[in-house]
């Protein structure tokens, strides 16, 4: 991806930049991961490759661009975003909002964390049962209730066209 774009993402999205490259910005980093996979499930036309991680999908190469926009931020001007983009960033955003104030006694990382992990195992699995099954047994931290909660919600607002067949 563009770095101008991906710059122009992260400031929809209220990211602090220079806060991605400090060594107490995981949670931001977590942050741009998360959202990122998430508004991947909506618009095809991104490229990232993600694989299953400690916190949730995790792409190295989105890892390796935010590092550069970081230390080049202040050569790089935020791009235009066509205006789907911009409308399925906002969706996204509103929808990670509003699943963390579902999940009231879980943060707001921990929330998004959850939500893409969710939408990762239900690409490969095509039941339910299968994908809290899969959430559960790398994250057990989160109740069966709050996996279903998660896939609920991604079915609810349109994310579900990713699952398996």
């Amino acid at each position: 991806m563009e770095l101008s774009t991906l710059k122009a993402i992260l400031k929809v999205w209220g990211i602090q930049i220079p806060k991605l490259n400090a060594e107490n910005g995981i949670d931001e980093r977590i942050k741009v991961q998360k959202l990122m996979y998430l508004l991947q499930g909506r618009q095809k036309s991104l490229r990232y490759l993600y694989n299953i991680y400690i916190r949730g999908p995790y792409s190295p190469s989105l890892s390796q661009d935010y590092y550069d926009l970081a230390s080049r931020l202040s050569e790089i001007t935020a791009g235009s975003l066509p205006e789907d983009t911009r409308v399925n960033l906002e969706t996204v955003k509103r929808d990670a909002d509003e699943f963390s104030k579902m999940l009231d006694s879980v943060d707001d990382v921990a929330s998004l964390e959850l939500l893409a992990t969710t939408l990762f195992f239900g690409k490969h699995y095509s039941t339910e049962s299968k994908i809290v099954e899969a959430v559960q047994s790398i994250k057990p931290k989160f109740s069966r209730e709050q996996v279903q909660a998660a896939l609920n919600f991604l079915v609810q607002n349109d994310y579900s066209e990713n699952y398996g067949s």
